[in-house]
């Protein structure tokens, strides 16, 4: 269809998969003659590009301007579910994938649908704001969840928080992205780096998740006192690696199994050593005297 000329989800999917595929070709001494092909393909995908408004383009050609009013958000794929834009690896790149979501509130809560609010909560995780992925979260349940916990596309309720139709279809799309949203807004995760509670809500000031698996291998316990500005964090890694560890404000004391952890600065644990197979227990004392702080 014409409409998906050079949509930049197309062009964010196949670095992903360029960029993966020679990193596992590297790690694996596997396919050594084709890397440098997949690195050619790979220069040759263009950048991402902004608009006048300072947002990322829905579409990567000049016949297609962006619609704001419309729910869909696939060019904001290299933030959500990709990992290839953060704040820390492009921080202005990813301030323009901000303004693309801003921009697409201006067709209100009405338009949007089961998936819609899901996906719109995920992206909101990835970018810090866990009371606004929280709201979506709260906007599906009063609108698009049935009593079985069935999610549905539409307002089934007709409370006219999203699309309004005579038929409310099942979509797995919203249940799945629910849960994957919960797991964003408490841990962010990338080969090397954890980010603890990175989107938490106010309303979420205490509570506690167990079995969270992170990239590279790490199954990740978290219990939290953001009033007491308490985190316990249980980590076991399947492989032995060094991490670097991430909280939601700046520490004041930090603990690994009962000892003072080394490499504390800021908001941050620097080269965290866990060994294959073996439980590392912290205790982290955060700064300031209440949630807002």
């Amino acid at each position: 269809m014409e409409t998906t000329l050079n949509a930049t989800m197309d062009f964010a999917i196949a670095k992903e998969v360029l960029t993966h595929l020679i990193e596992g070709a590297r790690q694996t001494g596997m396919y050594p003659e084709e890397i440098p092909t997949w690195e050619e393909m790979l220069r040759r995908i263009p950048p991402y590009q902004v608009n006048q408004d300072g947002a990322v383009k829905e579409w990567m050609h000049p016949f297609f301007s962006d619609n704001y009013h419309h729910r869909h958000q696939s060019h904001l794929y290299p933030v959500f579910p990709g990992t290839e834009v953060t704040p820390e690896s492009a921080p202005e790149l990813f301030q323009a994938f901000v303004v693309a979501v801003k921009k697409r509130l201006v067709i209100g809560l009405k338009e949007q649908s089961g998936w819609g609010l899901t996906y719109m909560a995920n992206n909101y995780a990835r970018m810090g704001e866990g009371d606004l992925a929280q709201e979506c979260l709260d906007l599906l349940s009063r609108s698009c969840l049935l009593n079985n916990f069935f999610a549905t596309h539409n307002d089934w309720r007709n409370m006219g928080i999203c699309v309004d139709l005579p038929w409310a279809p099942f979509q797995i799309d919203a249940n799945m992205g629910w849960t994957a949203a919960m797991q964003e807004m408490l841990c962010f995760s990338q080969p090397g780096l954890i980010k603890l509670l990175p989107a938490l809500p106010r309303r979420w000031a205490r509570g506690s998740v167990r079995g969270l698996l992170c990239r590279g291998g790490i199954t990740v316990d978290i219990s939290w006192d953001m009033e007491a500005r308490s985190i316990q964090v249980m980590l076991q890694a399947q492989k032995t690696q060094s991490i670097q560890l991430r909280l939601p404000a700046a520490i004041r004391s930090a603990q690994v199994d009962g000892a003072p952890c080394p490499g504390a600065h800021g908001a941050v644990l620097d080269a965290l050593q866990l060994q294959s197979g073996e439980t590392c227990l912290l205790k982290i004392e955060l700064e300031g005297t209440s949630f807002s702080d």
